[in-house]
């Protein structure tokens, strides 16, 4: 990752910043798998786990009108497309010899296109997704600073291959808090935030039903969610 800060004019900064892909690029997660069916023994497969993570740009700006006052607005690009898939390849055969080049290749349907490699391959198809937020900060004094914050995150989950485990929809957030001066060294701040998630509604018809390796229980139904985070924290400058 890196970034730059530009302060074009006095008291307005205006910020740029990029991560790269975790891997930068695609992952390879080695590890066992252990497979177990009722009244059976379990049995140990080694395996890996394919995948991409995206890469993010961030640009933000704060401006200092007056002295005791800062406004704040910030921005997020996501770049979730690359997030295709989850694909869980054995890496031995059945006689027990190793798999040089391990692949995950399969028909746009889901199903594997030769090899007989894949356990399992859950389709994502994610696509890109942004965030947004603006925010305040007035000092009451030198050692008081409260602050409030709203945002808006759009989701990156289509409704073709939603998944209760990663759901997602669009989001609104409003937080507010303070940051307290206890010496000259020392710090305390805490920031309550409310999430407001919009109600998600997927039909059955709209997820898509794939052929094996990649079937997935049909997760269609009504979303709904609302999450509450209080955060409290300290810090100390030597």
């Amino acid at each position: 990752s890196g970034g730059v800060i530009w302060e074009p004019v006095e008291r307005l900064w205006l910020g740029l910043s990029y991560t790269s892909q975790p891997g930068l690029g695609e992952m390879e997660l080695d590890g066992d798998l252990d497979t177990v069916f009722g009244g059976t023994e379990s049995t140990r497969t080694p395996v890996v786990l394919q995948q991409s993570l995206p890469d993010v740009w961030r640009f933000g700006a704060r401006w200092q009108p007056v002295q005791r006052w800062e406004l704040r607005a910030f921005g997020e690009y996501v770049r979730w497309s690359v997030f295709e898939r989850q694909c869980v390849i054995q890496t031995v055969d059945a006689e027990g010899n190793p798999i040089d080049d391990p692949r995950c290749d399969v028909r746009a349907d889901g199903s594997e296109i030769e090899g007989g490699e894949i356990t399992q391959n859950i389709p994502r198809n994610w696509k890109d997704a942004f965030g947004v937020r603006v925010g305040a900060s007035h000092w009451l004094s030198p050692a008081v600073e409260l602050y409030v914050g709203a945002g808006y995150d759009s989701s990156a989950v289509p409704d073709e291959t939603i998944d209760p485990a990663l759901m997602d929809m669009p989001k609104f957030t409003a937080a507010i808090g303070g940051q307290f001066a206890l010496t000259d060294r020392w710090l305390l701040s805490g920031t309550f935030t409310q999430v407001f998630y919009q109600e998600r509604d997927v039909a059955v018809e709209d997820v898509t039903r794939f052929e094996a390796p990649s079937r997935q229980p049909n997760a269609a139904g009504v979303y709904n969610q609302s999450i509450s985070v209080l955060n409290v924290y300290t810090q100390y400058a030597f």
